[in-house]
């Protein structure tokens, strides 16, 4: 009976990984700053070129703070002082509370809470454009993951319906139900904003239903198999 139940998990995990909307990264970040009584130096090394090197300035209500920049503990004395990063996606964590950021090189404004918003450094990590609404687990809804350096406002517009949501610093992921919208092509506006500035991309969107994935079938088909199988088992 063992060896069924391993086998059904092996199997149910190959294919969410497979047919689901899951996505797994493993990642190395290289963290470095240069330290002046237990903070970060002001001024920019010169050896640290922009073209190599992410900068990043958090801003926040009140100074000092201890924030951590994946595993690294830092204390900052005010938003002048600069965070040395390798580019790429990096966990930041404040106040007991943690989101992952793609740091670009060049310098990277981060603002840590909602009443002090910047001008929105917007990266588009997806934007779908087929969406396929009958509920197979495939593409069933339009998503929309973005990073973004602020708290703001997104608006999606398609056809006559708009949705709205509220986005934070980091990674955001979004998903729209399109279930009203009949087969066929539509223009879509994406808006990220806030009071200090926005964004805009427009998109055209295909909605098909004949865009079928059996993963969905295929995995309740083998559930089924391997329950069966079980309880033959244990007869």
């Amino acid at each position: 009976m063992k060896k069924y139940l391993i086998l059904a998990i092996f199997v149910i995990s190959f294919l969410i990984l497979s047919f689901g909307e899951t996505r797994s990264e493993i990642s190395f970040y290289f963290v470095f700053g240069n330290k002046v009584e237990s903070g970060i130096n002001a001024k920019i090394n010169y050896y640290y070129s922009d073209k190599e090197w992410a900068f990043l300035k958090i801003k926040s209500n009140f100074y000092p703070i201890n924030i951590k920049i994946n595993d690294q503990n830092l204390f900052l004395k005010s938003d002048d002082q600069i965070i040395v990063v390798k580019p790429g996606k990096i966990k930041i964590t404040y106040n007991n509370n943690s989101f992952y950021y793609n740091a670009e090189t060049g310098e990277n404004h981060i603002s840590l809470v909602k009443n002090i918003q910047l001008e929105p450094k917007i990266k588009v990590l997806e934007f779908r454009d087929l969406v396929s609404p009958n509920n197979d687990w495939y593409k069933d809804k339009m998503k929309i993951e973005l990073n973004t350096n602020t708290y703001a406002k997104m608006k999606y517009v398609i056809g006559n319906q708009e949705y709205n949501r509220e986005i934070y610093p980091g990674e955001n992921t979004v998903y729209f139900d399109l279930d009203e919208f009949e087969d066929g092509n539509y223009e879509s506006l994406l808006k990220i904003y806030n009071e200090k500035s926005e964004y805009k991309i427009e998109k055209d969107i295909t909605i098909d239903r004949s865009q079928k994935s059996y993963g969905k079938q295929l995995l309740f088909g083998i559930i089924t198999i391997f329950a069966g199988l079980i309880i033959w088992d244990s007869l």
